[in-house]
């Protein structure tokens, strides 16, 4: 049992270190490598490639994978590994867009939140573009 305080309880404020996050939530089935899905893989390097290269550091990214794909699994390990994303949030079965976006969006402390497709190819200067937007508000 333990005798002392918490220490993060004298902890007064939560420091944020990131003012923008992506959230991008990816299905990919593991059985239709045919269909509709068949390049989905590759769809979603080339998508996360572009936004890698398009952000700036204050920007930091959540992927949620929806449902079990071997593949896509690892390629998303490896960039959680490689600390290319901030965090990769696992689902065993396809929750749907909205409610793995709802869970991770509850818990954000990011002043901007980004909510985009496992599909989407960035331009340089989208980031920009979007800030503005606010700023002009």
């Amino acid at each position: 049992m333990r005798t002392t305080f918490n220490p993060v309880y004298k902890e007064k404020e939560i420091l944020i270190k990131f003012r923008h996050r992506v959230i991008v939530p990816v299905y990919i089935p593991e059985k239709d490598h045919e269909g509709y899905f068949k390049e989905s893989l590759e769809v979603l390097k080339i998508s996360i490639s572009s936004l890698l290269e398009t952000i700036s550091g204050r920007t930091c990214i959540t992927i949620v994978l929806n449902g079990w794909n071997e593949n896509v699994y690892h390629y998303l390990k490896g960039l959680f590994e490689r600390k290319k994303i901030d965090s990769l949030v696992l689902h065993q079965e396809n929750k749907g867009k909205i409610n793995s976006v709802l869970d991770v969006g509850r818990s954000c402390l990011e002043e901007f939140i980004t909510i985009t497709d496992a599909d989407v190819y960035f331009h340089k200067g989208w980031e920009s573009a979007v800030m503005d937007v606010f700023k002009n508000e």
